[in-house]
């Protein structure tokens, strides 16, 4: 992953198995979020699923990353030797594995918990960015968990909208649109408008 560049990622658990079987589970899992990827990348926004995720973000500069490999590697980042894509992706599977380990203990299960290889898409167009996030927080209408936008309680929505204090990159998420109103508006009328689908889950 390039730094600078927004991405969208997700993935999904192994087989008919859950992600997240009660609030804790959520809550846990976004903690582990803050711990090994704010480092790396800023989050626009988010959605968990009981079986998947969704996350749109903006991978931090290439000094900010090279600062952390040399904190986390105790050496200094050499690009002949080393690569920065692998290294956020290593972040994110390292996410992924704590996250799995403690869900396995805590249910007494065993084997790998998400799907192997993480995705990750590109996000380049201004138009991509807006349909990508109103497609993360209308995912728990899509999946029949809520009927309306703003009552799912495990995505970025009612955090970038509250104008309360957040993880969360949400003025820049409003920025996307131009206002509060008009990412409200969007949110509340449009329909999504994407065509590559690939992501769905």
């Amino acid at each position: 992953m390039i730094p600078g560049m927004t991405y969208h990622i997700y993935n999904r658990a192994v087989g008919n198995e859950k992600l997240f079987k009660e609030k804790e589970n959520y809550l846990y899992f976004l903690k582990k979020l803050q711990t090994y990827l704010i480092p790396v990348m800023n989050f626009y926004s988010y959605t968990l699923i009981p079986n998947h995720f969704h996350l749109m973000v903006q991978i931090k500069d290439e000094g900010a990353l090279n600062d952390l490999f040399k904190l986390l590697k105790k050496k200094t980042f050499n690009p002949t030797i080393h690569n920065l894509s692998d290294f956020v992706m290593e972040q994110v599977s390292n996410c992924l594995n704590s996250y799995a380990k403690s869900f396995n203990k805590k249910y007494k299960r065993m084997g790998g918990l998400f799907m192997a290889g993480t995705k990750r898409n590109e996000l380049i167009t201004e138009r991509y960015l807006r349909n990508l996030l109103l497609y993360v927080h209308k995912n728990a209408v899509h999946h029949g968990l809520t009927k309306k936008i703003g009552v799912w309680p495990f995505d970025g929505y009612n955090e970038i909208v509250s104008n309360s204090a957040t993880w969360l990159c949400a003025s820049d998420a409003i920025n996307f649109f131009g206002s509060r109103e008009e990412f409200i508006r969007c949110h509340t009328e449009l329909t999504i408008d994407i065509k590559r689908r690939d992501w769905d889950v």
